[in-house]
């Protein structure tokens, strides 16, 4: 989000370390509503990963001596870092 708000010429010209201090800078600046409409947006995301995660995962695991891959349904979670 940063570098588009710089213009795109900036990921040139910034590090890592820039860019995180910019974000973080915004992020400091943001009000009350702003910070609550992101939370609310960031949720939105959660739910819709969670939503869209049941899907069928070659699991491998090893009995009696065998390895055996088959498909399983696997439920992702997910949780927002604060």
């Amino acid at each position: 989000v940063a570098v588009y708000a710089l213009g795109i010429n900036a990921l040139d010209k910034l590090d890592e370390t820039d860019l995180r201090a910019i974000a973080q800078d915004r992020f400091s600046s943001l009000t009350g509503l702003e910070l609550e409409k992101l939370r609310e947006r960031q949720k939105l995301i959660v739910d819709t990963m969670e939503a869209q995660s049941p899907a069928l995962y070659d699991v491998t695991y090893v009995r009696n001596d065998q390895t055996i891959t088959e498909p399983r349904k696997i439920k992702l979670t997910f949780e927002i870092a604060n």
